[in-house]
Order: structure tokens, then C-alpha cells, then sequence
């Protein structure tokens, strides 16, 4: 109540300058403490974001690590790791050492470069789409590649993507298949060595 009391406009025009300056600092400190956590938990909001599949696995998307990389950037200073400053960062906002360093770097960039880039990362080199996808796909259907599951004989429900005219998702029912192929018979698809 005493704090209310000290805190309206009158009675802080008759306070003496230091206590005004204690109730200043207390008031940022507090102000620091809750901006702090907003930082932590929008850093780590931004980090659980994941691309690909049902339940959000896989990799990152360019546009999540875009997030991550600008929210870094504006959090972490350029000079944080020369003043040696970088771990006590990494342990206020729970990132690792990694993230506070790219952030720093990032920051540094964007400073001498006048503008923040954008993070274009490239595809898997074990990305099998279009052609290879095809192929592979074919060839383990085949009577090479696999045969029906005797062990297993249940049917599996594959998904065949949405329905262009209704948008509805499609599956369909497909006996289990067991792999007969080894990866050497995979070379002769590809030019391609098979791994040892």
C-alpha cells in the first residue's frame, strides 16, 4: 500500500531525488526481469517451430529459421563474445552457445551490410523427389525389390495427398510389402556406390 501511496504523481514530486532514483532502478529492474522472459519464451516458441509432417518433424522450414535468425539477431549484440558476455546470454534466454553466436554474427552482418538477410538453405543431398523418387519407388514395388509380407499379412493405409476436386484426403489399401532388394542392386538405378 505504501508503494501505491509513494508512486502517484504528488507524492513523487515530493520525495528526495535518491529515493526517487531507488524507486527508478527498482522499477527498471522489474521492467528487465519480465522483458527477459518474454525474450526466453519467444526464442523458444520460435526454436520448437519445426517443418514438415503431421506432428510438426522434421526440419526447420527456410521461413522458421528466417524467424529464429531475426529474432537472434535482435536480441544478441555484435560484440557480444569480445566483451565475453556470450554465456551469460546463453544461460538469461536458454539458448545454446550456437544459436547466441550466430545471433551475434547475424547482428554483426546485418550492422556492415545495412539490412538483415535472409537464411536460403538447400535441399538434403539425400532429398529423393521428382525422378529419383519415381524410380525408387518403382523398383522397390517391383518383384526385385520387395514381395508381399508373409510374417505380416495385414494391410497398410498409404496416403495418396487431397483430391483435387473435393480437397479431401485419399488413402488407400495396400498389402505390406517386405524389402528383398540389398543396396547394391540400388546401384544399378543410380550412379550411385553403395554404402559400405
Amino acid at each position: 500500500m505504501l508503494r501505491y501511496f509513494l508512486a502517484t504523481p504528488v507524492v513523487k514530486l515530493l520525495l528526495p531525488p535518491e529515493l526517487q532514483k531507488q524507486q527508478s532502478a527498482a522499477a527498471d529492474a522489474e521492467t528487465q526481469r519480465e522483458l527477459l522472459q518474454t525474450a526466453k519464451h519467444f526464442l523458444a516458441s520460435i526454436y520448437k517451430i519445426r517443418g514438415g509432417g503431421q506432428h510438426g518433424r522434421g526440419r526447420r522450414t527456410d521461413v522458421a529459421r528466417n524467424a529464429m535468425a531475426a529474432g537472434l539477431a535482435q536480441m544478441l549484440p555484435k560484440g557480444l563474445f569480445e566483451s565475453r558476455h556470450g554465456r551469460a546470454a546463453c544461460r538469461i534466454l536458454g539458448i545454446s552457445y550456437r544459436q547466441a553466436k550466430r545471433g551475434s554474427q547475424l547482428n554483426g552482418e546485418a550492422l556492415d551490410f545495412g539490412g538483415r538477410r535472409q537464411v536460403i538453405t538447400a535441399q538434403h543431398s539425400d532429398n529423393a523427389s521428382g525422378a529419383i523418387a519415381r524410380a525408387l519407388d518403382e523398383f522397390f514395388h517391383s518383384t526385385d525389390g520387395s514381395g508381399e509380407d508373409n510374417q505380416n499379412k495385414q494391410m497398410v493405409r498409404v496416403d495418396l495427398g487431397l483430391d483435387p476436386k473435393t480437397g479431401e484426403r485419399l488413402y488407400a489399401l495396400h498389402p505390406r510389402r517386405e524389402q528383398k532388394a540389398s543396396a547394391r542392386s540400388l546401384s544399378s538405378l543410380c550412379d550411385c556406390k553403395p554404402a559400405a
